[in-house]
């Protein structure tokens, strides 16, 4: 079996593709329920920047990429479009990839300390206790690098905080804000607008509760998300950062609220961190409302993370994936000697049946077979802790032993 990856990201597809391939783990997994070229259920990692599905293919890695390509797709028009704009990865390729993300080398902000937990919450979610095998070591391989990779730095690098930091540098000081959300983004946006004493801060959100909870920390206020539109109209700045499913703020009701509040023409900063995004492309075309996506939080120079940080970052994700290679290298080693194993517990039984038939009991064969195979099972391991191959090794036993 081999890991395969199939995915996309910021890099190359745009908010617009991003946002029409978004899918729900269960139903993919039940459009792949039973596929051949599958070897257990698929993986699905969704974040702000990036949407990748992960899975083991049973034989062949192309078979295993172009079924999920057809799962996702769910037709042969959007499976074109798919195809087009999705990354595929075989392989220890893809193990580098996943473990790059979770440290956040391939985050939007090096070095985003949320995608580790995304990554924790989708494995959580939908694949921990039913990823199998390599995908589950190599998912456990990677939280385990994302957590290494939080304690060495880049702690407090988010995508809010680089959205509170691009709208500072456009509006060159303090000024009013609303925020809508109060999840981890939204808290974000708002603890770097406290830190960096800007405002005053407003939340709006669909639970009361959760925005009373953020706002105390910070000594914001709380509206109601029914009357965003005037929210809107009131502030200089607003930042988008509730999962609504759907357009939150659309361009009719925020340009009769500007009316309104005699602020139509009058310069207004959306930023919507949402995907789906959660304003109308058309809000833009309003007079004075300038509109930044995802899409539009361009790296600049200070983004770029310490050299020696970028380093060690670098040593963790080596060190995964070379731990993840040699943990491959043994596991095909353990199904290589499995037919000699069997072999040797059949020989056991026979000869026990024979001499002594009232000690021939399946625990004492596997305790006779396993202590047989203890000692080549550790020279194997010494000799993949040494580097070496252990192919030639198991190539040999699956001739010398083939499968029944």
């Amino acid at each position: 079996m081999t890991v395969v990856s199939l995915g996309l990201d910021a890099g190359t597809a745009s908010i617009a593709t991003r946002e029409a391939f978004l899918i729900a783990p269960t139903i993919l997994a039940a459009r792949l329920a039973g596929d051949p070229a599958l070897a257990g259920e698929p993986f699905l990692l969704s974040t702000c920047n990036r949407i990748e599905v992960y899975a083991s293919a049973a034989r062949c890695p192309d078979a295993a990429l172009d079924a999920i390509a057809r799962a996702w797709a769910g037709d042969r028009d959007r499976l074109a479009w798919l195809e087009r704009e999705a990354r595929r990865r075989v392989g220890l390729t893809a193990a580098r990839h996943l473990v790059r993300v979770a440290v956040g080398l391939e985050s939007q902000v090096i070095g985003d300390r949320q995608v580790a937990g995304q990554l924790r919450r989708a494995y959580a979610a939908t694949g921990a206790g039913r990823a199998k095998g390599e995908l589950a070591r190599l998912i456990e391989t990677a939280l385990q690098a994302g957590r290494r990779g939080g304690r060495r730095g880049g702690g407090a690098r988010t995508v809010g905080a680089r959205a509170v930091d691009d709208a500072v540098t456009r509006l060159g000081g303090a000024a009013p804000w609303l925020v809508v959300g109060a999840g981890r983004v939204a808290g974000d946006v708002v603890r770097r607008l406290a830190r960096r004493r800007l405002g005053p801060v407003t939340i709006a959100n669909r639970s009361p509760d959760r925005a009373e909870r953020l706002a105390q920390l910070v000594g914001a206020d709380v509206v109601s998300l029914a009357a965003l539109p005037a929210h809107a109209a009131a502030s200089r700045v607003m930042v988008l950062a509730a999962e609504a499913g759907r357009p939150l703020l659309t361009a009719p009701p925020l340009a009769a609220a500007r009316a309104t509040a005699d602020r139509a023409g009058r310069p207004l900063l959306i930023i919507d961190l949402a995907i789906p995004r959660a304003a109308d492309p058309s809000v833009a075309r309003l007079s004075g409302v300038e509109l930044l996506t995802l899409d539009d939080l361009a790296a600049r120079p200070t983004d770029e993370p310490d050299p020696s940080a970028l380093a060690s970052a670098e040593r963790i994700v080596d060190g995964a994936v070379e731990r993840f290679a040699a943990w491959l290298e043994l596991d095909a080693a353990r199904h290589a000697v499995e037919p000699l194993r069997v072999a040797l517990a059949e020989i056991c039984g026979r000869e026990l049946a024979h001499a002594a038939p009232e000690l021939a009991s399946r625990r004492l064969l596997a305790r006779i077979s396993g202590k047989l195979m203890a000692g080549p099972m550790r020279a194997l391991e010494k000799r993949i802790g040494d580097g070496r191959s252990v192919a030639p090794v198991t190539d040999a036993i699956r001739e010398l032993f083939p499968q029944a």
